[in-house]
């Protein structure tokens, strides 16, 4: 259990509790978790998505992953914020948004922890609408929001070129069940 981890759901302290052999657009190797979430499910579907492809990509051998079941879920953050969509932080758009060097971000999240900003607001870079994602640099942005809520289970299945997600609909509401898929390249 990580510090500040008690009382929260697991959802919320796990991305603090190992240190990471490699970095995240957030977090440099070595450096204290992170949680990434997304206003919409929609964007965190892309997201995700969009690294359980790569490794599918990465892997020799593998070319799909069959219907994973995800947890899919809400909860609230609080605490000093940036957002790099708003001035004066839109200047630098390009370096925040790269699809592969995320040196810039993980230099400007360590700038914001000895700042004391608990969470760094983004645009998507995986999602094609760009909805808006957060990336929590402190757990203590979660102490006192209220617990994990609003859980639904979401089936990711991968290959070689897409991320499809289908939410588990009870059978009554079967045909109506909502759905994306993401297409990606070596470029994404």
């Amino acid at each position: 259990m990580p510090a500040g981890g008690a009382g929260l759901d697991y959802l919320l302290y796990t991305p603090f509790r190992y240190p990471p052999y490699i970095g995240s657009r957030f977090r440099a190797p070595h450096d204290r978790g992170v949680w990434y979430g997304a206003r919409a499910v929609r964007s965190s579907c892309a997201e995700l998505g969009y690294w359980r492809w790569r490794f599918v990509t990465d892997s020799h051998g593998l070319t799909r992953l069959h219907g994973v079941a995800h947890t899919v879920f809400q909860a609230i953050a609080a605490g000093r914020t940036i957002d790099l969509r708003r001035e004066p932080f839109n200047r630098d758009a390009r370096d925040w948004s790269h699809p592969s060097d995320y040196g810039p971000c993980q230099a400007l999240a360590r700038l914001a922890r000895e700042a004391d900003v608990r969470i760094v607001r983004y645009p998507s870079v995986r999602d094609p609408e760009h909805g808006e994602c957060a990336a929590v640099l402190d757990l203590r942005a979660f102490a006192g929001c209220g617990a994990v809520r609003e859980r639904q289970t979401w089936f990711l299945t991968v290959d070689r070129q897409r991320a499809s997600w289908v939410r588990a609909t009870p059978a009554a509401t079967a045909g109506s069940a909502e759905a994306y898929e993401f297409v990606f390249s070596a470029a994404s």
